[in-house]
């Protein structure tokens, strides 16, 4: 069993997860407290677009776009904090698994819904593609791994791979 030290919480990860006797169990192979550990993903295929809005987006790629979609020239969400208008279009094409599901699926998802052949040909000359994968996590770090088959999907698209961690709290479970 090996130890750790993580700001002030003493952690310890143990060989075998079913032998453990500690009851709380966080993900991973440590203890911490009371609670489990939680991660989730949002997984989006984002096309980016300087002169198109977003209603032409949508036609010209036959899908409605995702929330968290703008246009050129809308105002920011942060707009009171003295955010700029959108500088670019982007339009949001979600996954359709559960958020608690891997990274893995999420990129297959969207491979199905959206195959990348496809995305390609109708995709406007002025846009780009990003593949953006956000973790939502409560620990005191956070990673991903992409097999390769998953990143050769990314290659399919043409498109850059953009990962964002939020730290989040989730609500606890009720014991």
């Amino acid at each position: 069993m090996q130890s750790l030290q993580c700001r002030g919480l003493r952690l310890h990860r143990c060989r075998d997860r079913n032998k453990c006797r500690k009851r709380e169990f966080l993900s991973g192979g440590s203890h911490l407290g009371q609670r489990s550990a939680m991660k989730t993903f949002s997984v989006s295929l984002l096309i980016r677009s300087s002169s198109l809005s977003l209603d032409e987006m949508s036609s010209r790629l036959g899908r409605p776009h995702s929330s968290g979609s703008h246009t050129k020239g809308e105002p920011h969400a942060l707009e009171k904090r003295g955010r700029s208008p959108w500088s670019e279009t982007v339009w949001r094409f979600d996954s359709a698994v559960s958020e608690s599901a891997p990274v893995e699926d999420h990129i297959r998802n969207l491979e199905v819904e959206f195959p990348p052949d496809e995305l390609r040909a109708l995709l406007p000359a002025d846009c780009s593609v990003c593949l953006d994968i956000a973790i939502f996590f409560d620990t005191a770090n956070v990673s991903v791994s992409l097999p390769r088959r998953r990143m050769e999907i990314v290659e399919r698209y043409s498109a850059d791979l953009e990962v964002t961690c939020y730290p989040s709290k989730f609500p606890r479970p009720v014991s």
